[in-house]
């Protein structure tokens, strides 16, 4: 087979594309016709993969808001930790896992673990009084006092 300039510029292409790792663990050599072609084969090993898939750390915030916050009317308590992440303890019943952010006035939580099917609840913030008002359909207004 004759390499015509198409081809040897193909596979310079082809070659060129991935990570540009050119160590000799990721390449082949190819014999056309006596000539030989260097294939980068952009192989990755799944212990590669899995480290580059790392969480992402959390940036622990020095905003106020972080501490516990307790609600007398429905005995449910909201922690939320510095790391934006936290917990949801209600009166009766089983903790859950949340990540939280602040945007303005609000606060917006997730749940997250096995109630995640919980979805996601806005809390209005007041920064003077120190607490958070959740609007519940059962119970009304919550209002969740910092601790």
């Amino acid at each position: 087979m004759k390499l015509t300039p198409f081809i040897v510029l193909a596979i310079m292409l082809f070659s060129c594309t991935g990570n540009g790792n050119k160590s000799e663990k990721n390449q082949k050599i190819k014999d056309l016709d006596s000539e030989s072609v260097v294939i980068d084969t952009m192989e990755t090993s799944t212990i590669e993969s899995e480290e580059k898939a790392e969480k992402p750390t959390r940036v622990k915030t020095k905003d106020s808001i972080v501490g516990l916050y307790y609600c007398k009317k429905s005995g449910d308590t909201y922690v939320l930790n510095d790391d934006y992440s936290g917990l949801f303890l209600p009166k009766s019943g089983n903790s859950c896992t949340i990540d939280w952010y602040k945007t303005g006035n609000s606060v917006t939580v997730t749940f997250t673990g096995e109630m995640e099917f919980l979805g996601t609840q806005r809390l209005d913030y007041n920064k003077n009084g120190k607490f958070l008002i959740e609007k519940s359909e059962i119970y009304g207004s919550l209002k969740y006092t910092k601790q």
